[in-house]
């Protein structure tokens, strides 16, 4: 009985100056911004060991750029597949890479496919639409329409707006789905409300033609001056042929559209930069505690996938 109420004490006694000189996560963050490296990386590895995976991650880094340790494309790889195994987007885009060219592994383009879908599937949007293409040209991999749809639509419900192109054109010519030209112009309006100039010529061809839509030349006349200041030049041309058919008026209101869509798109781009989120491209080669996955939101483009 005595020797536990000792044994106790002395844990008690201890534990404190244990927790007080144990390094924490942001220790490390510390040392690598002092450059202090070597003491970064020793706090990381203790933690990375531990499965921390945003310090499994920072290590990789360290190894595969040579930052204060001896360069080693395996060591990268074996740190990235520590955190990729626990779902770590950027470290699963960095094994893609990897794999893809046989680098500090042998180049194995299947197990690439695994880890490029895997970032996919966790929502990475530039990823999604690259799968996409890549299935729908049968580039790197069987050509397969159906899954190609699949992924442009994961992109497309993130607000990438070629994908919503994309799926705007295989609704209207009923291209692996049925047609429908009231799911293309959903579609299309979404890519154009982002400026997507092949979205406003299609837009406007469809209220041309009246095809799923009340034909209408005066916003077709909208649709087609929108897109030809965004240097389409056959829309130019289109909205050329289509002002002798209105009149004044029709043209006027049609001129005034334009300018009011142009202030709301100037509107939502001014929001949108007074963001105070972090920029990808700043923050995700080594990564805090608080940037597990990527900072920034789903809208954000190719620069959400954390560089190696």
């Amino acid at each position: 009985m005595v020797g536990r109420l000792i044994k106790a004490w002395l844990v008690a006694l201890l534990l404190p100056v244990a927790l007080a000189t144990a390094a924490t996560f942001e220790d490390g963050t510390a040392a690598f911004k002092h450059g202090d490296i070597p003491k970064a990386l020793e706090i990381w590895r203790s933690l990375a060991e531990q499965g921390n995976v945003t310090a499994q991650h920072n290590i990789a880094v360290l190894y595969k750029h040579g930052e204060g340790v001896e360069q080693s494309e395996e060591e990268a790889a074996k740190w990235f597949r520590k955190a990729a195994e626990q779902g770590y987007l950027a470290a699963q885009v960095s094994l893609w890479f990897m794999y893809e060219n046989g680098s500090g592994v042998p180049q194995d383009h299947e197990e690439a496919l695994k880890w490029y879908r895997r970032a996919g599937e966790q929502g990475a949007e530039n990823i999604q639409l690259n799968l996409a293409n890549m299935y729908m040209t049968g580039t790197g991999v069987p050509r397969d329409v159906n899954e190609a749809l699949r992924w442009y639509r994961k992109a497309a419900d993130q607000g990438v707006s070629f994908a919503q192109t994309k799926l705007g054109e295989m609704y209207e010519n009923g291209d692996t789905v049925t047609q429908s030209y009231t799911e293309a112009m959903k579609w299309y309006r979404k890519a154009a409300d982002h400026g997507d100039i092949l979205a406003q010529s299609a837009i406007a061809a469809l209220y041309a033609g009246g095809r799923g839509v009340t034909k209408d030349e005066a916003l077709a006349h909208t649709w087609f001056s929108l897109a030809g200041e965004g240097g389409d030049q056959a829309a130019i041309a289109a909205r050329d042929l289509l002002v002798v058919r209105l009149t004044a008026a029709q043209l006027a209101k049609s001129r005034k559209r334009v300018v009011q869509w142009k202030e709301k798109i100037a509107n939502a781009a001014a929001k949108s930069k007074d963001d105070t989120s972090p920029n990808p491209r700043q923050t995700c080669r080594i990564l805090t505690q608080s940037q597990r996955q990527c900072p920034g939101g789903a809208r954000n483009n190719v620069s959400r996938v954390c560089p190696i």
